[in-house]
């Protein structure tokens, strides 16, 4: 098999695209968290559960997850703590709750979140937290 100069652009454009895993149980907030972050050029992985991010945590690479907290099985506040156990590198975790109350983002800061949205947020407001969180991630890592 023989690549072309394109083929060779679009594999290093692939790997240069952040790669956020999106954890919400609705799935209306997941499907429009995604459009806003794929339109902006991220690359999206979708869980519906706490227990399905974890596994989805623990067997791929991920640049950023942006995090629900209300969440059936395990929730946002318990895969933050788990998280915070496990060694996971510089990987940013990012609130995005409807929970708006100051203990609640006090608590998530707490366990390791990088930073908070309350729910509904802007899109512009959610790729310039995601630019930011993932920026500082990769100068971290090199």
């Amino acid at each position: 098999m023989t690549l072309r100069v394109g083929d060779m652009t679009n594999v290093v454009q692939q790997r240069l695209k952040p790669r956020v895993l999106v954890v919400d149980d609705d799935p209306q907030a997941r499907a429009y968290t995604r459009a806003v972050l794929e339109r902006a050029g991220v690359e999206v992985v979708e869980a519906a559960t706490g227990n399905e991010a974890l596994a989805k945590l623990m067997g791929e690479h991920f640049d950023l997850v942006c995090l629900d907290l209300s969440l059936p099985e395990t929730s946002g506040f318990d895969i933050l703590a788990e998280l915070a156990r496990a060694p996971r590198g510089n990987l940013p975790m990012l609130v995005l709750s409807a929970r708006g109350l100051p203990i609640d983002r006090a608590h998530a800061e707490e366990l390791g979140a990088a930073g908070y949205l309350t729910k509904p947020f802007a899109p512009d407001a959610l790729i310039q937290r995601v630019e930011a969180l993932v920026a500082r991630a990769g100068k971290q890592a090199g």
